[in-house]
């Protein structure tokens, strides 16, 4: 699952690729909601949720791959979160294809290969 917090508009996109098991959508919810509580949140000042239908993943085990590729499409397509609607206004609820994850795993390969960290 990937949330997208816009501060701006007090809104939190999730984009959530299991969507078959609903008690984790409200468990996350409930959660972070309890977590802002804790900081003093007030209740009216909760962020507002919006579930963005994506794709979704046939097995258990693929879902890092389809946030990596959630991640790399909303970078490529949007300039501001509020064009998160615009880009996702056709969803697509079918799973990636099997040369999508290895296109969007080759991706992330390459840029955490040339990034530089610090020797330990």
């Amino acid at each position: 699952m990937l949330l997208v917090i816009c501060v701006s508009s007090h809104t939190i996109y999730q984009f959530d690729s299991c969507r078959r098991d609903p008690l984790r959508s409200v468990l996350v919810k409930s959660l972070l909601n309890k977590v802002l509580m804790k900081m003093n949140v007030k209740k009216s000042a909760l962020p507002q949720w919006k579930s963005v239908k994506c794709a979704q993943q046939e097995g258990g085990v693929e879902c890092g791959y389809y946030v990596m590729k959630f991640m790399h499409d909303i970078f490529k397509s949007c300039k501001e979160v509020q064009d998160l609607e615009k880009v996702f206004k056709t969803p697509r609820e079918e799973p990636f294809t099997k040369k999508e994850l290895d296109e969007v795993r080759d991706k992330w390969a390459i840029y955490f290969n040339d990034c530089e960290l610090p020797s330990v």
